[in-house]
């Protein structure tokens, strides 16, 4: 998806948001306006991410606010990220550009973004994304 004003979830555009999970029917969208198809070091965090989205919808993962959310979405992202790592379905390279990647997208005050910080920090998203990377699933309070 990459036209302005195209809409999932039906609310969020695909132009104004990377990727998005939507629980209402479970599924990960993914803006082409922002990432290439192609471009797996990119798509590989933003779907995990979205992916720890998902795994939230499905169980009591403990996470309450929008910034537990998001936080440990990241972590569930760096656990997947350290699963296809080691699995050697991705090189280290690729690993650490999903880092930072993660900690890019962190909520920052210059930006002045009309939406709420929720994303957390650069290094909140950046601990978050660690703390799975090196204590798997387990560290992200599943």
């Amino acid at each position: 998806m990459s036209e302005p004003g195209t809409e999932f979830c039906d609310f969020i555009d695909v132009f104004d948001a990377p990727a998005g999970y939507c629980t209402t029917n479970q599924t990960i969208t993914v803006s082409t306006e922002f990432v290439s198809p192609d471009n797996i070091a990119v798509l590989l965090p933003l779907i995990s991410h979205e992916w720890g989205h998902h795994i939230q919808n499905l169980t009591d993962a403990g996470a309450y606010t929008p910034l537990e959310q998001e936080l440990q979405a990241d972590c569930f992202a760096g656990a997947f990220i350290a699963f296809a790592a080691d699995s050697d379905w991705i090189s280290p390279v690729i690993a650490a550009m999903a880092l930072q990647l993660t900690q890019s997208a962190g909520d920052v005050w210059w930006e002045g973004t009309s939406d709420e910080a929720v994303h957390g920090t650069k290094a909140d998203r950046a601990l978050a994304f660690i703390a799975g990377q090196n204590g798997g699933l387990e560290a992200c309070g599943v």
